[in-house]
């Protein structure tokens, strides 16, 4: 999982001023966690890891993994328990596939979470609904490496359960190498 955190470069803390700020937030971020931080270059996270490590001079870079370790002299920590954070996360990203749970937790941590939990009287949205079709997106990209890309956009999550509105799928290039694990 990578963990991009907000706001952007010169906005004040809890200014936002519309959607560009959210992108330059999302883009070029004060601090980044990788959270499944790897030194085996067969894993995902080793590059993750590598390309945060790549923006080193430009933001902090926290690299996490349980079992310890280190990249580039970067220590691992071993969980984001260790990592200070006092930025909004923008937006999550984690390796497939997800549980329920983890799937749910990510949601929450999003920065307009509120908007879920029920904000200025509406009713909450159904959050298990919600990181079951996470689950679901996630498991399918897992389950056929023959997809490079798998997006649903929109999702519409509302108090009944959580409906795709919108779905894309395209398959890898025959000669393009697929890495296992992360």
């Amino acid at each position: 999982m990578t963990a991009v955190e907000g706001p952007a470069r010169g906005t004040p803390p809890g200014v936002c001023s519309g959607e560009p700020a959210l992108a330059q937030a999302l883009f070029d971020p004060i601090s980044v966690a990788v959270v499944g931080a790897s030194d085996n270059p067969e894993k995902w996270g080793y590059w993750l890891a590598k390309g945060a490590l790549a923006g080193r001079g430009r933001r902090i870079v926290h690299l996490v993994n349980r079992r310890g370790g280190s990249l580039d002299g970067v220590p691992f920590h071993a969980s984001l328990d260790g990592v200070s954070c006092e930025h909004v996360v923008v937006a999550v990203l984690a390796l497939a596939p997800l549980t329920h749970a983890r799937a749910r937790a990510l949601l929450l941590e999003l920065r307009h979470a509120a908007l879920l939990t029920g904000w200025r009287g509406a009713p909450p949205v159904h959050l298990d609904a919600a990181a079951a079709a996470v689950c679901a997106i996630t498991r399918a990209a897992a389950e056929h490496p023959e997809l490079a890309e798998l997006k649903v956009n929109p999702l519409l999550v509302h108090p009944k359960g959580a409906l795709a509105l919108d779905a894309h799928a395209v398959l890898q290039h025959p000669k393009t190498p697929h890495f296992e694990g992360s």
